[in-house]
């Protein structure tokens, strides 16, 4: 009944009805300014350049953000739910190559890419998930059946990688730990399920022991909860290091 909710919740984003520009144009919030393609075509942030789209708020700042530390010249990275390419275009500008694995926006994604005259990056329109095969894909206002490949697949695909960062919406649940075990510095956003909270918090307690028994540096940032319109009561941030290394 709950995700029956949610779903319509959702659906109301995307449509437009009477009243919504007005709710709209009364919304006053002085840390909050909406971007509007009639007004910007596009932002910068830290050095990096996008288009105005309703992604925009996956915008990070770079400096003195630790998601973005020990990035290195030589770096293979991913971006699994690369998006628009908030964390990829940064990764791009700081490493040898990068593939952005991303199902939904892929259009603005290579937008943003060409806006940034960045030609290092492979963008992957999939998603990542277990098993393989064809799955119905949701975020936002977009939809659409997609291809998944296994994160082993992936792996296999792109060959060492450096640095990871996974934010797909729940996919990090279907890989396996094993999996990253050589990979350098791993940028992972749990997603706590509502409908499997117990299983979540105690697949992610394994993570964090099983990280720390191969040597990584954690840093864990909890209380993030979304909105009431998602499947998700809470997200987890974990940036592990991989010590000297």
């Amino acid at each position: 009944m709950i995700e029956k909710v949610y779903s319509i919740a959702r659906g109301m984003k995307r449509k437009n009805y009477p009243g919504k520009a007005l709710v709209n144009s009364m919304y006053h919030d002085p840390s909050t300014v909406i971007l509007t393609t009639r007004n910007f075509d596009f932002v910068e942030v830290d050095g990096c350049k996008f288009f105005v789209n309703d992604q925009l708020d996956s915008i990070q700042r770079i400096e003195g953000n630790p998601w973005f530390r020990n990035m290195r010249e030589t770096d293979i990275g991913v971006d699994i739910g690369a998006n628009m390419g908030a964390i990829t275009i940064p990764m791009a500008k700081r490493m040898k190559w990068v593939y952005a694995v991303e199902p939904l926006f892929g259009d603005i994604l290579k937008a943003n890419l060409e806006l940034n005259c960045l030609s290092n990056v492979t963008v992957l329109e999939c998603g990542i998930g277990y098993p393989a095969g064809v799955a119905r894909v949701e975020f936002g206002p977009r939809q659409g059946k997609m291809k998944v490949h296994t994160f082993e697949a992936l792996k296999r695909y792109v060959g060492k990688i450096d640095w990871l960062k996974i934010d797909g919406e729940g996919c990090e649940w279907d890989i396996d730990q094993a999996d990253t075990e050589d990979v350098r510095e791993l940028r992972i956003e749990f997603h706590i399920r509502r409908n499997k909270r117990k299983e979540d918090y105690l697949q992610f307690e394994i993570w964090k022991a099983w990280l720390g028994a191969f040597r990584y540096d954690i840093i864990e940032t909890r209380g993030a909860v979304p909105g009431p319109c998602v499947p998700f009561s809470e997200c987890i941030l974990l940036n592990a290091s991989k010590k000297d290394i």
